[in-house]
């Protein structure tokens, strides 16, 4: 088989990589503005974060978009495997459709306004409302570690078939490493 035909293409790669530090950015921000910000610089970083998460969901639909039109390139694993890797793609997909919503609701509940980029208002489509607000701060929480172990899984997959198996899956998803990925099995 062919090497290139066993990797992703680059927009998918690009996409790819652009979510996981997207991801990154919008933990770290995440935990920094609710443990370690002062007062005067939180609510600057509370809209950064908002702006990653909205673009964290314009990336994952056009991950989506992409993907309708391109299919992964195939590898030849277990059926487990295949299963166990769909299983957690599909959950990653849903919490990072859900996870930038919820906290877009949570917001607006609040009564913060969204303004992406501090230039585009994104509509307040709840009524401020904060016990509402709170129940949606423990959903974007419980969505952000349930994001955080799907993450760690998908490493775990990762290391597993670079490490043990050896059989190029890395190097299938790396930035200008497709036309090297290992074909050893």
């Amino acid at each position: 088989m062919d090497l290139n035909s066993r990797s992703y293409t680059r927009p998918a790669r690009l996409l790819h990589w652009i979510t996981a530090s997207l991801l990154v950015l919008s933990f770290g921000l995440g935990l920094s503005m609710t443990r370690f910000i002062g007062d005067d610089l939180k609510i600057r970083v509370y809209g950064w974060h908002e702006w990653v998460g909205v673009t964290i969901f314009a990336a994952t639909i056009a991950r989506l978009v992409w993907r309708l039109g391109h299919r992964p390139p195939p590898l030849d694993v277990p059926w487990v495997e295949r299963v166990g890797a769909g299983s957690v793609y599909v959950a990653m997909y849903v919490v990072l459709l859900a996870q930038p919503i919820v906290g877009w609701l949570m917001s607006t509940a609040f009564g913060f306004p969204v303004v992406y980029l501090g230039l585009v208002p994104l509509p307040q489509i709840v009524e401020v409302d904060r016990d509402l607000a709170a129940r949606l701060q423990q959903i974007h929480f419980a969505l952000a570690m349930t994001l955080v172990a799907l993450f760690a899984a998908h490493i775990a997959g990762v290391l597993y078939h670079h490490l043990i198996r050896q059989d190029g899956v890395l190097g299938r998803m790396l930035p200008g490493r497709a036309s090297r990925a290992s074909t050893k099995r």
